[in-house]
């Protein structure tokens, strides 16, 4: 009995010992393996990094014909862009975006293009209107004097993003806003909703550019006569004129619109044209 647990315990001990044996050798193996494994990685990213150190590393010759290379492709890109927008001037004259990116790319003789169609535009009057201002005393020649159509942004609460969506209801000037909504009450409506804003504010933009028809007229004053509570023409055409301008100089004294208020002469004569153009 003792015999038989003797060759148990050195059976144990001989393959406890075969086991560390083998454990040792494949640890070494192992060991080496990974350590082989690291080395080639390693190799594999300092590769890399001379790599992208030759491409970095330029000469200053090389750096220079690529900086010149570079400017090459922005001017022939600037050339075909500004070309580009030279092409759609007549397309889009009254687009504020198309305004910003003209006067941006220095585009010769764009503003002064665009400010002979807006004098155009101001300064073509009927032979009826002609007699009415000479009456009147309004300066034929000059053309702030008998101005009375205005690029749509003068009235006060139409901002570029508002005057880009009347735009596209072509929409570019007060005379196109009265033209299209005087009076139109579905539209207004329709409009109103379009941009996201009240029916008054639409009325309100309505009024303006009725008022700013008169001749002589800032948009200031403009301002101040709807302030006061005149809406159209038509409203200042039967206004006693004393009244309106000790309420007008009234208002401006407390809320400061315009730098001068019109005197009462001036008044007169607005609601005298006012009268004829109804």
């Amino acid at each position: 009995m003792s015999f038989l647990l003797l060759q148990m315990l050195i059976c144990l001990l001989i393959a406890g010992l075969i086991g560390a044996v083998i454990g040792w050798l494949l640890r070494g193996n192992c060991s080496k393996k990974l350590q082989e494994h690291d080395e080639e990685c390693q190799m594999k990213m300092r590769a890399v990094e001379r790599e992208w150190n030759t491409k970095l590393n330029y000469s200053d010759d090389e750096q220079s014909h690529i900086d010149n290379s570079l400017l090459d492709v922005d001017d022939v890109a600037h050339a075909d862009l500004k070309n580009q927008v030279q092409n759609e001037i007549d397309a889009t004259k009254h687009s504020t975006l198309f305004d910003t990116v003209a006067t941006a790319l220095g585009i010769p003789g764009y503003k002064d293009e665009m400010s002979n169609v807006d004098d155009t535009k101001q300064i073509q009057l009927s032979d009826e209107k002609i007699k009415l201002y000479t009456d009147h005393g309004i300066d034929l020649e000059t053309s702030k004097d008998i101005a009375d159509n205005y690029d749509i942004q003068v009235i006060e609460g139409i901002n570029s993003k508002y005057a880009k969506r009347l735009n596209e209801l072509e929409i570019f000037t007060t005379h196109d806003l009265l033209k299209k909504l005087d009076r139109n009450y579905a539209d207004i409506d329709n409009v109103a909703k379009k941009l996201k804003v009240q029916s008054e504010d639409i009325l309100s933009w309505i009024s303006m550019a009725d008022i700013l028809r008169l001749p002589k007229l800032n948009t200031k004053n403009a301002q101040l006569i709807q302030t006061v509570g005149i809406s159209s023409v038509r409203d200042l055409s039967v206004v006693n004129t004393y009244s309106l301008h000790k309420e007008m100089m009234e208002l401006n004294e407390k809320l400061n619109i315009a730098e001068e208020v019109p005197d009462i002469g001036t008044l007169e004569v607005w609601s005298k044209i006012a009268k004829l153009l109804g």
